[in-house]
C-alpha cells in the first residue's frame, strides 16, 4: 500500500487529483489542532474522508497528531497531561473513521517501565479504544526514549493494552539518531537486532 501526505490547507482539490493520477491507496494529513477542537469542525473532515474512501478508493487514511501533541515531558504532570490530550484525540479518531493516530514520542529520560505503566494505567483504566496509536520515532539525542528503538518498542507494549499500538518508521529520524541501514545486509542487521518492534510497523515514513 502506497500513499502520500496530504494537507488541507493547499487545497483538497489538488491532492484528489494526484491520489488519482498516481492511484494512490493511502494518505496521511498532517492536523491543525481545531480538528479535535470543535463538532463542526470534525463533521468537516468526516466528510473528507468519506469521500476519499467512497469515491477515489483511498484504503486507510492516518492522521499525524499536531506537534505540541507529543508525548513528551519531563515531569509526571506534563506526562500526565500529553497521556490525557492523546486519549481525547484517539477517541475524535475513532468517531471521524480514521485509521491510525501517528504521534512524536519525545520522552528525554528513559522512565521506569514499571511507573509508566502506572500513569498509563491512571489515565486509560476506564478506556477500551478501537483506533490505531502508531508511535513515530524522533531525530532526539540517543537519550530520548522515542528515538531508542528498545524504549520505543516497550513503551508500545504498554500502551496496546488500552489501544492498538504499532510503530511509524521514519528512515530519516532512524539515520539521524544513529541506526545505520546503508545496503541490504545491514538493513537485515537492523531488522533482526530490533524484530519484536519491525513487527509492529503499521507505516513507513520514507525520507
Amino acid at each position: 500500500m502506497i500513499g502520500i501526505q496530504i494537507s488541507g490547507k493547499q487545497g483538497l482539490d489538488r491532492w484528489i487529483k494526484i491520489i488519482d493520477i498516481l492511484q494512490l491507496d493511502a494518505c496521511q494529513m498532517v492536523v491543525d489542532p481545531s480538528i479535535f477542537a470543535g463538532t463542526k469542525t470534525r463533521f468537516h473532515y468526516q466528510s473528507i474522508f468519506e469521500q476519499l474512501k467512497k469515491q477515489h478508493h483511498i484504503q486507510k487514511i492516518f492522521l499525524h497528531a499536531p506537534d505540541h501533541s507529543n508525548v513528551s515531558g519531563e515531569s509526571r504532570y506534563h506526562r500526565i497531561r500529553s497521556w490525557k490530550t492523546l486519549r481525547y484525540q484517539l477517541q475524535q479518531c475513532e468517531e471521524m473513521g480514521v485509521d491510525g493516530l501517528i504521534v512524536h514520542v519525545n520522552l528525554r529520560n528513559p522512565l521506569d517501565h514499571k511507573n509508566l505503566y502506572n500513569e498509563l494505567s491512571s489515565v486509560f483504566y476506564d478506556t477500551l479504544l478501537k483506533t490505531p496509536l502508531l508511535l513515530e520515532n524522533t531525530a532526539y539525542p540517543r537519550a530520548s526514549v522515542g528515538c531508542r528503538l528498545d524504549h520505543l518498542g516497550k513503551l508500545a507494549d504498554q500502551l496496546n493494552d488500552w489501544t492498538p499500538t504499532g510503530i511509524c518508521l521514519d528512515s530519516a529520524h532512524l539515520f539521524a539518531s544513529g541506526y545505520l541501514f546503508e545496503d541490504k545486509e545491514a538493513a537485515f542487521q537492523l531488522r533482526n537486532q530490533y524484530s519484536q518492534l519491525f513487527d509492529r510497523v503499521a507505516l513507513l515514513h520514507v525520507n
